[in-house]
């Protein structure tokens, strides 16, 4: 069994280790609005995170950071997602190792 049974949300951004930072902002809109596991007198936001390392296309100044996991949060919807050239997708590669 396991103590948590859900996420809260999940985070993929680009931004290599710098879009960690995303997660902050996900984390503290949903604290913000009682979202979380129940840990004491606090409730913790379960956020799974994964992290493209994209830093070689475009400007590898622009990156995620709190606000945009917030953005992100405020933006979500019950709707599929859009896919492909977007968000975490607009810097990722796919075979680019050989």
């Amino acid at each position: 069994s396991n103590l948590v049974d859900r996420v809260h949300a999940v985070i993929l951004a680009g931004g290599s280790a710098f879009g960690l930072e995303a997660a902050t902002g996900a984390m503290r809109w949903l604290e913000e609005r009682g979202i979380g596991f129940p840990a004491g007198p606090a409730r913790v936001p379960i956020v799974p995170s994964a992290i493209l390392f994209d830093l070689g296309m475009g400007d590898h100044r622009i990156r995620p950071d709190a606000a945009a996991g917030a953005a992100a949060c405020e933006a979500a919807r019950d709707t599929a997602p859009e896919e492909g050239s977007v968000g975490a997708g607009a810097g990722a590669t796919v075979g680019m190792l050989f």
